[in-house]
């Protein structure tokens, strides 16, 4: 009797127990059922964000900077630096030139003027071709940097082969070479560029840009802060190397003169402009020192002041120029690219400029 008690005991307990494990059964199968349906829900989100960040990235504008001049036109291609948002955009273009001249001048590739031909001799022409005006250029557009003020880091480096060396051998030039940091109203530019003053140059004769027959300025290398009050108003003043164009040394001591004058060269202008009006006043001095005495002088100035100008009273028609006064301009390209008068110890003092007359027959 005692055994069967145990029995019936023994199989009650089992039919409690088999209805609790087949509750927890339905509830893991429930429960699976819902995460099935989370990863496939975090499945689509993920999606959607690829998507959106794809779509957002396609609309960010290519940041590649407006050029300075007009013969800085290129054609960029961008690319964007790893681990940050800094950009990099490379230009440029391939020239070939083809210069003839029926009497000789004084340069076959970059010419400025003909040579005097002895008398009764005939014209002896000139023919050269060369690439070496092929130009290749790097901008970089960096980040925001908060130790100086949120300014925004940018640079370039520009380069041809207008640096001598054989025809099949010519030596790279850098043309411009800098760094410079923005801010809202005002910015710092350090390295090579273009002179501050003259900041025009006429649309012929691109090669030489008519230096030392009425257009100042070229590149140097330079320490400038401009300042834009608003869109309209522009003042710009900068420190820069004395010689670095004409690299004049009088006394054949070894040293530049104007490097010898223990002074940097001065560069401004103040500029104003509408949407079809623009003018500057700008202006430099430098001084420039020797050893040797010419005419019982060793320190000469060189100085000069300018204003450009820019008009287009409709769109097909454009006026544009500059004109200048100054003394010991050489190494700004003035003077015929004469400074000083050894004989007698002065500076020689000119005057020039150009004007010049657009036409383009269709808008843009």
């Amino acid at each position: 009797m005692k055994n069967k008690l145990i029995t019936l005991s023994a199989l009650l307990c089992m039919g409690a127990i088999v209805p609790d494990i087949a509750n927890a059964q339905e509830d893991i199968a429930v429960l699976k059922q819902r995460i099935a349906v989370l990863e496939e829900q975090n499945q689509q989100i993920l999606q959607q964000l690829a998507q959106l960040n794809a779509e957002r990235k396609d609309k960010q504008p290519a940041q590649t900077p407006t050029p300075e001049k007009l013969e800085e036109v290129t054609l960029p291609a961008a690319v964007v630096t790893e681990g940050n948002k800094s950009r990099l955009s490379f230009y440029g273009f391939a020239r070939v030139d083809a210069i003839y001249d029926d009497s000789r001048p004084n340069a076959a590739q970059l010419p400025t003027h003909i040579l005097t031909e002895p008398p009764g001799a005939a014209n002896n022409d000139n023919f050269t071709l060369h690439p070496r005006l092929t130009r290749m250029g790097l901008n970089y557009n960096g980040l925001n940097i908060d130790l100086l003020g949120g300014s925004k880091i940018s640079a370039r480096i520009e380069t041809d082969f207008q640096n001598g060396g054989s025809e099949s051998r010519a030596i790279m030039r850098y043309r411009h070479a800098y760094a410079k940091l923005d801010w809202a109203h005002s910015s710092l530019l350090l390295g090579q560029t273009w002179d501050i003053i003259s900041p025009l140059y006429p649309t012929v004769n691109p090669d030489t840009m008519m230096w030392n027959a009425g257009n100042l300025g070229d590149r140097r290398v330079q320490l400038r802060y401009t300042y834009t009050p608003n869109s309209s108003f522009s003042f710009t003043a900068g420190l820069a190397l004395t010689g670095a164009v004409n690299m004049q040394d009088l006394d054949g001591n070894g040293v530049r003169d104007g490097e010898d004058s223990g002074t940097p060269h001065f560069q401004g202008r103040a500029g104003y402009k509408t949407d079809r009006f623009y003018v500057g006043v700008w202006g430099h001095y430098a001084r420039e020192e020797t050893v040797t005495a010419f005419n019982g002088a060793t320190d000469f100035a060189s100085h000069s002041v300018g204003v450009d100008f820019s008009i287009q009273p409709l769109d097909l028609f454009s006026v544009k120029g500059e004109f200048w006064t100054g003394s010991g301009l050489g190494d700004v390209r003035g003077g015929i690219g004469q400074s000083i008068n050894t004989l007698t110890g002065r500076e020689i003092d000119s005057t020039g400029g150009w004007i010049e007359l657009g036409f383009k027959p269709a808008s843009s």
